[in-house]
């Protein structure tokens, strides 16, 4: 009986959207609101005129007044969004508390502890350590993966983010 003792095939290490770790994290779910919120990216959680809590990406306007907006990071489900990205309608799962595989448009590892930005990017958000928003309380973790797909992503470690109000608001 032949002994396979090699792979074609490479299991990646992560993929956008994974949980990084089993340690102490907080997920809220809301309604995602555009056609695609695409998965392992930062969003905005608002309420709409029937009060229900819709998500959809950061844009550059969020990212100058973030106070008192819940924010966090998409999160991947086996079930829900299968092509990498959830349609209008759906229940989405966004991290708020935890590590998380995010997308990133650095080309080598953040070192870790350094605060992590925001950037839109050809109208999508992504994480980035320069030309950015900091966002107080998310760092990066210092791990980094190009996924079999192309994308680039970081883990970032996620709290609370303790956001000033904005000037004369």
């Amino acid at each position: 009986m032949a002994v396979q003792t090699a792979t074609t095939l490479r299991m990646a290490i992560a993929h956008l959207g994974m949980i990084a770790d089993t340690s102490l994290r907080q997920v809220d779910g809301a309604t995602a609101a555009a056609d695609q919120v695409l998965v392992g990216r930062p969003v905005i959680v608002t309420r709409n005129d029937n009060h229900t809590k819709v998500t959809r990406h950061m844009a550059s306007g969020d990212l100058t007044a973030l106070s008192g907006k819940l924010i966090g990071v998409t999160m991947h489900s086996h079930w829900a969004n299968v092509q990498g990205f959830y349609a209008k309608g759906d229940a989405v799962n966004v991290i708020r508390v935890g590590r998380v595989w995010a997308i990133t448009n650095m080309n080598a590892a953040p070192v870790a502890g350094t605060v992590a930005q925001v950037a839109i990017v050809d109208g999508s958000p992504v994480f980035t350590n320069t030309g950015g928003t900091a966002i107080p309380g998310w760092q990066f973790s210092g791990e980094y993966f190009v996924d079999p797909q192309g994308n680039k992503i970081a883990e970032v470690e996620l709290t609370i983010p303790q956001i000033a109000a904005a000037s004369g608001a």
